[in-house]
């Protein structure tokens, strides 16, 4: 198996960070590395690897459209359908800009309210060399886990407490901690 070019970390990486030397597990490795890497996919909301999309939205009523990935770093084309004559028009003329990567701002245009009525072409994510650090080092950690969790089934991220009692209880610590660093990355709606 290979690391997908969706992988969040390398599996060099992931060997120096784990202190693996061998290569007899690279291919339970990189399964770990896709593990984690959709967990982080699946808490921001979208891929952060750069990829073209074309994608419909409903209309906002105001200046501001946020896309589903980011951050937006090219607009093709921005294509507006009118409610009354079912027409569409191209809204490339409009000084549409990117405000802090994240969502279209009209400077002036409004996008209309309606139902997928706004079709957008562009290009948003980062490349594997512009990555934020702290998406791959998320990644080390959460397939660090996995790994370490090996045949303790049930057991990842899971630390006792013994009461004077006898008695026991469990804290869940999990991935949570590792993913809420990445909260300022989750997709915005509005």
């Amino acid at each position: 198996m290979a690391l997908s070019n969706n992988a969040l970390c390398t599996l060099a990486y992931f060997k120096s960070y784990a202190e693996e030397n061998s290569d007899k597990k690279d291919t339970l490795l990189e399964l770990y590395i896709e593990a984690a890497s959709q967990k982080i996919r699946d808490y921001i909301n979208y891929d952060p690897i750069s990829a073209s999309h074309v994608e419909r939205y409903d209309g906002t009523g105001n200046q501001k459209l946020y896309l589903n990935t980011r951050p937006i770093t090219v607009l093709t084309y921005v294509e507006v359908w009118s409610g009354d004559t079912g027409d569409s028009v191209l809204i490339n003329e409009y000084p549409i800009i990117y405000e802090d990567m994240n969502y279209l701002f009209g400077n002036g245009y409004v996008f209309p309210k309606g139902t997928l009525n706004i079709k957008v072409s562009y290009t948003a994510g980062y490349t594997q060399n512009d990555l934020p650090a702290i998406f791959i080092i998320t990644c080390l950690r959460i397939a660090g886990l996995m790994e370490k969790e090996g045949g303790e089934k049930g057991s990842l991220g899971i630390s006792s407490v013994s009461y004077d009692a006898g008695s026991r209880g469990y804290i869940e610590i999990g991935y949570q901690k590792y993913l809420d660093e990445l909260s300022e990355y989750v997709r915005m709606s509005g």
